[in-house]
């Protein structure tokens, strides 16, 4: 690759690759891409499929736990007229007070359960992997059982989008 750039100094080139497979440094400028917040999730899904089934989307990476947890803190944000608690829940790390006596109790336990989120949601984190799921959504309109079965989807997609003939 060195080479080739050498060889072609004018040429506009951009390299795309993860951050541990860039060992060799090209002198290129460098882009990393950070992993989706919750709230870019839900964005990108409700875009992508629209608001209804986007936010379904959203609660199927999310999980059940992290749902119920979600409804609890929003009755209480809205008791103690908490603001932005969407924000608050997805992305602070400490629980603003709103008085000494006004304290959200499950929130320790929400944030240990939101550092370890549901497989699929550390799969949407990544901005590819969120497309690929939300694809497979909008094409089945439910996810797979299973991660195996999820990958194999994955893997079909690509080959269609590359033509590649199927074998039988």
């Amino acid at each position: 690759m060195q080479r080739f750039i050498e060889q072609y100094p004018d040429l506009l080139a951009v390299v795309s690759c993860r951050e541990l497979d860039y060992t060799l440094d090209l002198g290129f400028d460098k882009i990393n891409i950070t992993p989706l917040d919750p709230l870019r999730i839900r964005e990108f899904a409700g875009r992508y499929l629209g608001d209804d089934r986007g936010n379904d989307l959203f609660w199927k990476l999310a999980g059940q736990k992290a749902r119920k947890r979600y409804h609890s803190f929003m009755k209480w944000a809205e008791e103690v007229e908490f603001a932005d608690a969407e924000a608050h829940f997805w992305l602070n790390q400490a629980l603003s007070r709103v008085s000494k006596s006004d304290v959200w109790k499950e929130w320790d336990v929400w944030l240990y359960e939101r550092e370890k989120p549901s497989g699929l949601m550390i799969l949407a984190r990544n901005p590819y992997m969120l497309l690929m799921l939300t694809s497979v959504y909008a094409e089945e309109g439910k996810l797979p059982d299973n991660r195996g079965q999820l990958f194999g989807t994955f893997v079909e997609t690509l080959l269609e989008r590359e033509l590649v003939p199927q074998v039988e």
